[in-house]
């Protein structure tokens, strides 16, 4: 989308020729040096510049102010329907006009219209997609259609600023050939190999096999209203870009400001600080870190919470009356990171988005059901959420690879269920066998790793790396535990078998 400002390099100028701007209006551009036979020749190139989405900048033409402002009163008495010879006015986000000119964009039709004023919605006309052109404003009203950027359910909005104005990216719908169509469109190498085509626009065809396996792995509870719907989710280049997603579509930089848990999965301040929006860290209670501090969150300035269930690193699971009260009582986004949630017998919270449209729930498919190397994720949530993120999402995102892959693993959610069964078997026993180790102390095993505190980090570590074992110590800076994957039963007796050896040499 073309931005017009006020702002003019020095030197680099040129006037495009009558009849192809709004009278008075002087366009500049950065890209075009300093000769006024260049000028002169440039005037309908520089238009179709601007329709290609390359920058201009604008300012009002001197001559013209005074005209404007000696003409405010006339103009004013007109109303919306003044001439077009006394030039368009802009206006105020409650359609009134102002006397001075402020920025314009180019419109279709080559002319300047004015811009909205801040925090205004452009009218439906002007939302556009990637690589298209913002039309101009075709009435002199300019009232401001401002709906997403309201309240329009509990928690939802305002999304951000520039977000609001946007389509969504790349083509849209099926490819043209699907249609009878001869694609003369996406710049493909028609001399390619077989990876010439794009892949899908949207992965989101993805996510009826997605959600028909969860409907078999973890099945909608009777208490809901309905099933989801593939509209209820957005599918992800895995956990991380729905995270990432979430951030970039509905907190505004510098502005808006999160809470996370502590300890917890440290990305979400990762990318709160790579969004600019600042983060508060809440330190979770109780004794195996699964309480929240509901008052303190409560407390804070913030527009949404980051939470981990079941958490990393600690491995266990919220308490559910702390999650439920925290709904009830907190008006802002909650953001539920599920990456592990197939590893325990509790319904998902994707469950409870009925009834808490400020809920969002972010989950895998690189955990449990074994698909880490398809780097593959889901967003459930609202649809006045997900249509933002969905802006947001770059164009092509899932390679045709990815998806084929993917289709066949889904299409086989008995398969998913045997190896989610084996997973947690394997690791329900090595979380017992774990608490007969003397260094360690405490033992917590609710998701897909298991996470020990240990007596002396100092003796147990060295041992390890002897036994040419890897594990994650002070995970996000979790003094004294070590955070441990789940290995095969033959890597896992290692592990126990180097842990009761670092015991019998530590002993006197």
């Amino acid at each position: 989308m073309p931005l017009l400002t006020g702002h003019r390099p020095p030197g680099r100028r040129y006037r495009p020729e009558p009849g192809h701007h709004q009278p008075g209006l002087r366009l500049v551009h950065p890209e075009t040096p300093a000769d006024p036979d260049h000028d002169r020749r440039a005037g309908h190139r520089g238009i179709r510049f601007a329709r290609s989405g390359c920058r201009l900048r604008i300012r009002p033409d001197p001559s013209l102010l005074a005209r404007q402002r000696n003409g405010r009163s006339a103009l004013e008495a007109a109303g919306p329907t003044s001439s077009r010879r006394a030039g368009r006015t802009r206006c105020s986000a409650a359609g009134q006009p102002h006397g001075s000119p402020g920025p314009h964009r180019l419109g279709r039709s080559g002319r300047l219209a004015p811009l909205p004023a801040r925090g205004a919605h452009l009218p439906p006309e002007t939302h556009t997609g990637h690589g298209s052109l913002a039309l101009g404003a075709t009435s002199p009203t300019c009232a401001a259609t401002s709906r997403l950027n309201s309240k329009t359910r509990k928690g939802v909005g305002p999304v951000r600023e520039c977000v609001q104005f946007l389509g969504l990216p790349g083509p849209s719908g099926q490819r043209p050939e699907a249609s009878g169509f001869i694609n003369l469109r996406f710049n493909e190498n028609p001399f390619g190999g077989q990876y010439l085509r794009y892949p899908e626009h949207s992965p989101d065809f993805l996510a009826p096999l997605y959600l028909s396996a969860l409907e078999i792995l973890d099945p909608t509870t009777e208490g809901s209203v309905r099933r989801p719907s593939a509209a209820d989710a957005v599918i992800t280049r895995g956990a991380t870009e729905a995270l990432d997603l979430v951030l970039r579509a509905l907190f505004e930089p510098g502005k808006d400001a999160v809470a996370v848990t502590w300890p917890s999965f440290g990305f979400f301040e990762r990318l709160a600080t790579l969004h600019n929006v600042a983060h508060h860290r809440v330190a979770l209670g109780g004794a195996r870190y699964d309480r929240l501090d509901i008052d303190r969150l409560l407390s804070l300035p913030v527009k949404g919470i980051f939470l981990c269930d079941p958490n990393n690193p600690t491995s266990t699971c919220l308490n559910a009356g702390d999650l439920d009260r925290l709904l009830d009582r907190f008006d802002g986004l909650v953001i539920i990171d599920e990456t592990y949630s197939e590893f325990t017998a509790r319904p998902s919270h994707r469950h409870k988005l009925d009834a808490h449209p400020n809920l969002i729930s972010v989950r895998s498919m690189s955990k449990a059901l074994g698909m880490a190397n398809l780097r593959l994720g889901a967003l459930f949530g609202a649809s006045a959420v997900l249509d933002e993120v969905r802006k947001v999402r770059m164009p092509f995102p899932v390679p045709s690879l990815v998806a084929e892959a993917a289709t066949g693993e889904l299409t086989k959610p008995a398969q998913l269920a045997s190896r989610i069964a084996s997973c947690v078997a394997e690791r329900d026993r090595l979380a017992k066998n774990l608490m007969d180790c003397p260094d360690v102390l405490d033992v917590f095993a609710d998701a897909g790793f298991i996470s020990v505190r240990i007596a002396d980090q100092d003796s147990v570590l060295p041992k390890l790396h002897d036994a040419r074992i890897a594990v994650a110590p002070e995970p996000e800076g979790w003094r004294d535990h070590l955070r441990i994957s789940v290995g095969p039963p033959s890597e896992n007796a290692q592990l126990l078998a180097a842990l009761q050896r670092n015991a019998r040499r530590a002993a006197p």
